[in-house]
């Protein structure tokens, strides 16, 4: 039992970083097009 809880734990630490990366990544790229748009909408109003 201890062991099956150690494993899982060991499985989310493994894990955590790399949910954090794709989050992250997920939210660059959000903020990378929302500026882009932001700036083709200045490009297009003036």
């Amino acid at each position: 039992m201890n062991r099956a809880i150690a494993g899982a734990a060991g499985d989310a630490g493994l894990a955590a970083p790399l949910v954090i990366a794709i989050l992250f990544a997920v939210a660059a790229a959000a903020t990378f097009a929302a500026l882009r748009a932001l700036l083709n909408g200045v490009k297009w109003v003036t």
